[in-house]
């Protein structure tokens, strides 16, 4: 292998390495989203359980 291959070689491995990282961040971004989502869903249904379950219907009958 020559130098010029070398070059390539070492590039193109940078070039990976760059490119796994910014996969690795969107992959955590996206995780975090789905987290934040699942979060946001268990506390509507807690919170609209709660409301149903104290409606006014329910506090007459």
């Amino acid at each position: 292998m020559d130098a010029y291959e070398a070059d390539l070689e070492t590039r193109a491995r940078a070039q990976a390495r760059k490119a796994l990282a910014v996969e690795h961040r969107r992959r955590a971004d996206w995780r975090k989203r789905e987290l934040s989502a699942n979060s946001f869903q268990t506390e509507y249904h807690h919170s609209h359980d709660f409301r149903r379950s104290h409606s006014a219907h329910d506090l007459v009958t």
